[in-house]
């Protein structure tokens, strides 16, 4: 029971994420008043994402368009979400 809830929340949580960075991308394709509460909200949710793999990436794959986001989104998707639910699964309870 514990396992399930905590695998729902963790689906939702990644799917949260997904969405918010969508959003985000949405956002830079038009004008917007980035201090709005609920845009910085989206901003602070995402920008560590962003900056993390921004690191890492050469620039000659962030300079022309920036695919950072597509990369974060499939880290999210394909690593991220599998390893959280297999260490769910192991947990005793």
């Amino acid at each position: 029971m514990i396992r399930g809830l905590l695998d729902g929340i963790i689906v939702v949580g990644i799917e949260v994420l997904v969405w918010l960075m969508i959003i985000r991308v949405f956002l830079s394709w038009i004008p917007h008043n980035p201090y709005n509460p609920i845009l910085r909200f989206i901003y602070d949710m995402t920008d560590p994402m962003l900056n993390f793999v921004g690191r890492y990436m050469p620039d000659s794959l962030r300079m022309p368009l920036d695919i950072t986001p597509i990369v974060v989104l499939i880290g999210l998707q394909c690593v991220v979400g599998p390893l959280l639910r297999a260490i769910v699964r192991m947990l005793p309870f």
